[in-house]
């Protein structure tokens, strides 16, 4: 595998990550913003407290175990590992490398 196949690889583990800490964060406010802007919403959730405290529990569990994933310095994929990779591998950024990219599996380089 290239440098600039392994860097893809890694960038999209990394982009996969932060999307679903996102997901999950984001999950987590909308409820609660949802609950503090209609009484109605809060009481019908409050008729299975337990059910959506243990889902809003969760969701925020799974937010820091993503992030942690992706800041822990002893994990395979993470920022740290990523920006390093790239920094020892300028060459994948470099304008010929962005035309095989762009060119992809067409026979013909793309110019420009």
């Amino acid at each position: 595998m290239t440098p600039a196949e392994t860097f893809e690889r890694e960038l999209e583990i990394f982009r996969t990550e932060a999307e679903s800490a996102t997901q999950f964060l984001y999950a987590y406010l909308a409820i609660h913003a949802t609950a503090a802007d209609n009484r109605a919403v809060f009481d019908l959730l409050n008729t299975a407290a337990l059910f959506w405290n243990t889902n809003l529990g969760a969701l925020q569990t799974a937010t820091f175990i993503v992030l942690g994933r992706m800041f822990d310095q002893n994990s395979k994929h993470n920022i740290d590992r990523l920006l390093g990779f790239a920094q020892r591998n300028a060459a994948i950024f470099s304008k010929a490398a962005l035309g095989i990219r762009k060119q992809g599996q067409s026979a013909t380089p793309l110019t420009g």
